[in-house]
């Protein structure tokens, strides 16, 4: 996978864009251990049944919830729900992929086991399973990995490390070393402004939600345009997502071609048609 894309899907897999907050990869002998759970007398497990299995769980976490917000029952229900929760993240992981984890035959058997561990011990830890993980079943099995992107401005606003609003007066403002690993909203729409990302900012986020006519966007070192995605909370609302070397992305509300103009790049792979 191109070394810039797989950065943005590393970021996607680590909730930065406002989906999901941080989660662990799942175990992968717990993503073996359960679908041998549900496994069928002939030592196969389908879609279905993983389906199945993760209505189930969803029940199961509902009516448990109730009792660990009770003290008393807490300390034992708690480590129950703690388990539910990893089984069922498993499931979703597999659900979701379930093509390349079965190899594309319908079923998850015992050869399709010996190819999830194999691909666990591509990234040198055999105990998680790892977005490069999930990268290598899809590889071992002869399918391109392509997942969605996803974004929600709600979310993502909710959890910023900072936030820039609006100004009665033109501003100036630069993103430097200094705001690397940082998910930053900027949402002034008043005077005109002018921000510059550099070319050292290192693995952060930067949503702009109102760059207009008068305001401009200087992006330092070389950046690529990824595509345009659309707001989970608002589906009629795009943005464009800009991702450089260094891991950093850009989301500007609208579409390439209501923006395009407001960009000053010093190297921007654009996209191939607009």
């Amino acid at each position: 996978m191109n070394s810039i894309i797989s950065q943005v899907f590393m970021s996607i897999l680590s909730g930065q864009f406002g989906l999901n907050s941080a989660a662990q990869d799942p175990k992968t002998e717990t993503i073996i251990s359960s679908l041998k759970d549900i496994q069928g007398r002939d030592k196969k497990t389908s879609i279905d049944e993983v389906e199945k299995q993760i209505s189930i769980f969803d029940t199961q976490l509902s009516t448990m919830q109730i009792f660990a917000a009770i003290p008393q029952f807490a300390p034992y229900i708690s480590p129950m729900l703690a388990n539910i929760k990893e089984q069922k993240a498993a499931l979703e992981l597999v659900y979701d992929h379930f093509e390349a984890f079965s190899g594309g035959d319908g079923y998850i058997d015992k050869a399709d086991y010996a190819a999830i561990r194999e691909a666990a011990e591509c990234d040198g830890n055999d105990k998680n399973f790892s977005e490069e993980d999930l990268e290598d079943i899809y590889d071992i099995n002869g399918y391109e990995y392509d997942p969605a992107i996803e974004f929600s401005l709600s979310t993502f606003s909710a959890n910023a490390d900072k936030t820039y609003g609006s100004k009665s007066k033109d501003q100036n403002r630069t993103f430097d070393e200094d705001n690397s690993e940082q998910n930053i909203l900027i949402s002034d729409n008043r005077g005109n402004d002018t921000y510059t990302v550099g070319a050292d900012v290192e693995d952060s986020n930067l949503v702009f939600t109102a760059l207009k006519d008068g305001d401009t966007l200087n992006l330092e070192g070389k950046w690529t345009f990824v595509e345009e995605v659309y707001d989970e909370s608002d589906d009629d609302t795009p943005y464009v997502l800009l991702t450089n070397e260094n891991g950093t992305n850009v989301f500007i509300k609208g579409t390439y071609d209501e923006i395009k103009d407001l960009i000053n790049a010093d190297d921007l792979v654009e996209p191939a048609t607009t």
